[in-house]
């Protein structure tokens, strides 16, 4: 038994390690590397203009917007190539913008989020559980709640519009 005094000394040791440690606050999310991480493309080289989240409701229900202005194009050409070139498809029309009487359903006190963009880049990623191809918008409208990234690239004032919206 005495051999095992020190082992047993050193196991109460580290489990009695981090109550001796003093607490640390968590380090908060910046919003760059939010909008980094969620689009798989570094934003970094841009400013956060105006950022709402009011996330944190009912299972995590709610919607965050951001806009991020960029000094130059530089942006632009990283998605020219991975993002799909404006317009919208008809379901993110509806989604973002409404159409004939429909939507829009991203929206702040009633009116729609996102600024109209005529040149410019998207993203959609459809993150709702049943959904079988993230990128696909084909069947946004056919289930109940809504869980999608959306984020449009306005190449005219090099400003990048995120979205994350669950319902």
């Amino acid at each position: 038994m005495r051999c095992f005094a020190p082992i047993f000394l050193a196991l109460f040791l580290l489990l009695l390690l981090p109550v001796l440690r003093p607490a640390r606050e968590p380090v908060p999310d910046s919003e760059i590397a939010r909008v980094s991480r969620a689009l798989g493309v570094g934003v970094s080289a841009g400013t956060v203009v105006s950022c709402s989240d009011s996330h944190g409701g009912f299972h995590g229900d709610g919607l965050t917007f951001i806009e991020i202005a960029f000094p130059d194009d530089g942006f632009g050409g990283i998605v020219r190539g991975q993002w799909r070139a404006l317009p919208l498809s008809g379901n993110l029309q509806a989604l973002v913008y409404g159409v004939s009487g429909v939507g829009p359903y991203i929206t702040r006190d009633g009116i729609a989020c996102f600024p109209r963009v005529q040149n410019g880049y998207y993203y959609f990623e459809d993150r709702q559980a049943e959904g079988t191809d993230p990128r696909s918008d084909f069947a946004l409208f056919r289930r109940a709640s809504y869980n999608v990234t959306v984020a449009i690239y306005d190449t005219d004032a090099r400003t990048l519009y995120y979205c994350a919206f669950d319902t």
